[in-house]
């Protein structure tokens, strides 16, 4: 999945896609603050994200500025922490926090599925939260993909983590339209 290869078939899509350049443009530049993408599932956020991950990763060794990148979903970090439990693997909670607080670009897909996969809101644990926050705490930059409106983010997660989230992101928020279908049809 790249940037290259996101088919925009319509007007919506062409200016997600546009959104993503820019973003791209900008953050070899320097910009600093969090990207929010947000939308209903299946209308290509994670290929979004993916394809800007990819171009930030090569596009910075060109520039001879490399910037580390890693992509991960939100449930798949907690799911990783959580087998380190009883030793049962090395991907700790501290692991993680320090990991993914120093690396340059983090992308974290999927936002909120981690707090719950039912349409019901439900505020995220404590514990993830906590997590949550001590990543963001020590960032400048975040790009994230959800599903959940910013109302919605703000029920489930606590007013210091919600706030760490959107940090600088006002210039940087692409929200698809609710009505969008989802492309894996």
């Amino acid at each position: 999945k790249t940037l290259e290869n996101y088919t925009a078939d319509n007007s919506t899509n062409e200016q997600a896609l546009n959104f993503m350049k820019r973003i791209l443009r900008d953050y070899l530049n320097f910009e600093t603050g969090n990207v929010s993408l947000s939308g209903p599932p299946g209308i290509g956020k994670s290929h979004l994200s993916i394809g800007l991950a990819k171009a930030l990763n090569e596009q910075s060794k060109e520039c001879e500025n490399p910037k580390s990148v890693i992509f991960i979903s939100t449930s798949a970090l907690f799911n990783k922490i959580e087998e380190s439990f009883n030793g049962r693997g090395d991907f700790t909670e501290n692991y993680a926090v320090d990991l993914l607080s120093k690396v340059d670009f983090l992308f974290l897909d999927d936002l909120g599925k981690e707090s719950s996969m039912s349409a019901n809101l439900k505020e995220a644990n404590e514990w993830r939260q906590r997590v949550l926050f001590k990543i963001l705490d020590n960032r400048q930059t975040t790009f994230f993909n959800t599903n959940l409106s910013s109302n919605d983010i703000k029920k489930i997660y606590n007013q210091a983590l919600a706030d760490r989230i959107f940090k600088g992101a006002s210039k940087h928020i692409y929200k698809f339209p609710e009505s969008m279908e989802s492309r894996r049809y």
